[in-house]
């Protein structure tokens, strides 16, 4: 796994560092928690290769809304990272989305030089916020 790309989020208040990262469901649980809000969710058991480039496996949720979808064991699922400076314990949320192998820019032959040429290369730069919706 690339080290993690974290970005800070706002939630009540409270800033948290998250980043997504691929992890493959081992386990599902069959009891269904509450959360705080009273939001339902599974605790499921999954596994993702760390920034050592070790298999780690940890406990994480998944939501009741994510689970209604359906998920199956030995899939790799988006999962989200996210921790609070209150608590530097790391805590994992699975969400129903499958997720493969990434490529990385050396996979695709791509580097951040290219953005340069690119950009002296295109007659118009597009602005995404301005692109039409259909």
């Amino acid at each position: 796994m690339a080290k993690l790309d974290f970005k800070l989020e706002t939630y009540e208040g409270k800033t948290f560092a998250v980043a997504g990262m691929s992890a493959e469901l081992l386990s599902l649980g069959t009891t269904e928690l509450k959360n705080s809000k009273g939001t339902g969710y599974l605790l499921t058991t999954i596994k993702f290769t760390n920034s050592k480039d070790e298999k780690q496996t940890v406990t994480a949720m998944l939501y009741e809304g994510n689970a209604k979808f359906g998920v199956e064991k030995g899939v790799s699922y988006l999962t989200k990272v996210i921790i609070s400076k209150e608590n530097l314990k790391p805590l994992y949320v699975m969400s129903h989305l499958p997720r493969g192998s990434e490529a990385s820019l050396e996979d695709l032959g791509f580097s951040v030089d290219m953005f340069d040429t690119l950009k002296a290369n295109s007659a118009e730069v597009v602005d995404f916020e301005k692109v039409l919706k259909k």
